[in-house]
C-alpha cells in the first residue's frame, strides 16, 4: 500500500519538493490509520457484536469453561495435569547456607535439585563440589507437596 501510493506520487505532475513532502507523509498517515483500524475492530468485537447478537459474554466464557472442567480436583482416567506439580525457584544464598556445597544443600532440602547457581553476574559451572558463597542466587526445583 505504502509503496503504491509513493509510486502514484512519483507520477504526477508536481514539483520534486511536494513529492517528496507528500511522500514523507505517508508513514505517518498509515501510522495513525493503523491505529484506528485496530481499535476499532478490537472495540467492535468485544463491545458490539456481542450486543448485535445478544451473547452475555460472561456467562458465555464461564459456561466454556464448565464444559472444559476448568476447577475440577480430578481429570477423567487417562488425563494428567502437566507439570503442575513442579515448582521452581530462585533464591539468594543467606549467612545460614553460605559455605554449603551444592551437594550438601540438595540433601538437606529432599527432592530439590539446584539448576543454576548466579554469583553476581557470571554463571557458575554447577557441580556437586561447589562451594556457596553469601549473595549467590540459586535456581531451585522441586515437587509441590501434595495437596
Amino acid at each position: 500500500m505504502i509503496g503504491t501510493a509513493e509510486d502514484a506520487l512519483s507520477r504526477q505532475p508536481l514539483t520534486k519538493e511536494d513529492i517528496e513532502r507528500m511522500t514523507s507523509n505517508i508513514g505517518v498517515t498509515y501510522a495513525i490509520t493503523y491505529l484506528f483500524g485496530t481499535f476499532t475492530v478490537i472495540f467492535f468485537a468485544s463491545t458490539l457484536t456481542p450486543k448485535l447478537l445478544g451473547i452475555d459474554l460472561a456467562y458465555a466464557s464461564h459456561e466454556y469453561e464448565r464444559e472444559l472442567g476448568a476447577g475440577k480436583n480430578q481429570l477423567p482416567a487417562g488425563q494428567f495435569e502437566a507439570i503442575r506439580g513442579l515448582i521452581a525457584r530462585v533464591h539468594s544464598v543467606g549467612p545460614a547456607c553460605a559455605g554449603s556445597t551444592v551437594q550438601e544443600l540438595e540433601a538437606r532440602m529432599v527432592g530439590v535439585v539446584i539448576e543454576r547457581v548466579m554469583r553476581g553476574t557470571e554463571s557458575v559451572t554447577l557441580k556437586p563440589s561447589l562451594a556457596l558463597q553469601e549473595g549467590d542466587h540459586v535456581a531451585m526445583a522441586g515437587r509441590r507437596a501434595p495437596r
